[in-house]
């Protein structure tokens, strides 16, 4: 009985046990160089679109409607972007002009809906926030660094 129960757990452990240590030893190996453990990797928001408004941060929007049509505006504390497990739709506080190359113009009104599945692509630019005098914060009137399509 003594030998039968040695050689099941000499089984056991090389059924089991190398595998496992030689998992755990492969991905530190991997991570040696990285300093963000694997467990970081995930990200349990559900969507991208959530991922990109999770933060709320204030910023100008391009959308590019399916129908070939630029709408854009600012997305700040008064805007709103449905997230999961509703459907996704945005609510742009200022709406502003957008030629027929996306490029920025002056506000014309003071909010827009999309509904999500209008949108076929989404830009994000982001704008540098200086405080006024009560502390609050300003914009520029239209994007920059970046937030104009000029390569069309």
């Amino acid at each position: 009985m003594g030998k039968w129960f040695a050689i099941t757990g000499v089984g056991a452990l090389l059924l089991f046990g190398v595998p496992a240590g030689l998992a755990l030893a492969v991905n530190a190996w991997r991570n040696r160089k990285n300093d963000t453990p694997v467990t970081a990797l995930y990200d349990p928001t559900p969507s991208a679109w959530d991922f990109a408004f999770k933060r709320s941060q204030e910023a100008f929007i391009r959308v590019l409607l399916t129908d070939g049509t630029f709408v854009g505006g600012w997305f700040g504390r008064n805007s709103f972007a449905a997230g999961y497990p509703d459907d996704h739709e945005l609510y742009l506080e200022e709406v502003y002009s957008l030629d027929e190359h996306g490029k920025f113009g002056e506000p014309t009104g003071d909010g827009v809906w999309i509904s999500g599945a209008e949108i076929a692509t989404l830009e994000i630019i982001k704008v540098d926030s200086v405080g006024s005098q009560e502390g609050t914060k300003t914009r520029t009137t239209t994007p920059t660094s970046g937030g104009d399509r000029d390569d069309e």
